[in-house]
């Protein structure tokens, strides 16, 4: 072996530095989630996820470009990750299919109602919503995020 030393501070290659630990700091236990729950939280708190109040949507549908649009495809596809039998679905990559590419808005739509349509009929709500908003998407693109929305709100209310 050679009798090389390494420069005070460093460790050789490979070796990870030792640190003692300060008793006055006590390691804090690890937060554990429920079996099943997506590590974003609890997808049924209405005051993060799902419910927004349908003036203000409104609202920022019509005067935000469509940026609002995209924030809401991106919050919604969370939001429907909800369901257990259904396959998760990636909100990035969901917005960026939106955003890049042409008519897949007019699919995420259709396939976000139908997740609607299951998850109020998991709450007791009818609805039918697929269908329309497919038909709506394609001439008047406003409406569907309105009709989604407004149903959401009503799962939402229904679960607390």
């Amino acid at each position: 072996m050679s009798n090389y030393q390494q420069p005070y501070g460093q460790q050789p290659y490979g070796q990870q530095p030792q640190y003692q630990q300060n008793p006055q700091y006590q390691q804090q236990p690890q937060y554990q989630q429920p079996y099943g729950q997506q590590p974003f939280g609890n997808p049924y708190d209405p005051k993060t996820y799902g419910y927004y109040e349908m003036i203000t949507h409104i609202l920022l549908c019509l005067f935000t470009g469509g940026i609002w649009n995209l924030i809401w495809i991106y919050r919604t596809t969370r939001y429907l990750n909800c369901l257990p039998d259904e396959e998760y679905r990636n909100p990035a990559t969901k917005l960026l299919l939106c955003m890049f590419v042409p008519f897949y808005s007019i699919y995420w739509i259709y396939k976000s109602a139908q997740r609607i349509d299951k998850l109020a009929k998991q709450n007791g709500i009818v609805s039918d919503l697929a269908v329309v908003c497919l038909i709506l998407e394609i001439f008047v693109s406003l409406i569907p995020p309105i009709l989604m929305q407004d149903k959401i709100n009503k799962i939402v209310g229904s679960q607390q």
